[in-house]
């Protein structure tokens, strides 16, 4: 295979890049440690501050905690399947019992999913599919003015 070479240097396209910045705590839940990390430093340079938790019940006991302490989250993260646990389906129907307001965004590969499609109907405020760039997730925190 042979790919066309060219003698000016690669420049970044910065409109490529994060141009969302904002400031508050967002609780990112998946179960897998790379996602969570990648999600979280993605965030983290948009100016949040980031918590990870594995499981929708770990995410939805800690929403619960800190609510009740006085502490509020700029949005929250889900992924929307947990093998073994409680996913974003099961965490969002019992987050909106305590707050219809807070930003809730799901994630997934599984992107022809009903809730990935309509994630509104399922109490979700958007969806983004996985794996995504810092350039869409700063696309979809702006169109939903996180």
């Amino acid at each position: 295979m042979y790919l066309p070479a060219s003698p000016k240097a690669a420049v970044a396209d910065k409109a490529l890049g994060a141009s969302h910045k904002s400031s508050g705590t967002v609780l990112v839940m998946d179960d897998e440690d790379v996602v969570r990390a990648s999600v979280g430093k993605m965030l983290e340079s948009m100016g949040y501050a980031t918590v990870g938790k594995n499981s929708g019940r770990e995410a939805v006991d800690f929403f619960i905690h800190e609510t009740n302490a006085g502490h509020s989250f700029a949005a929250m993260i889900f992924d929307l399947t947990i093998p073994g646990g409680m996913g974003g389906i099961e965490a969002i129907a019992e987050i909106r019992k305590l707050n219809k307001e807070i930003p809730v965004f799901v994630m997934s590969g599984y992107a022809d999913n009903s809730t990935m499609k309509n994630p509104v109907e399922y109490g979700f405020t958007a969806s983004i599919p996985k794996p995504f760039t810092i350039a869409e997730l700063s696309e979809m925190l702006n169109r939903n003015r996180v």
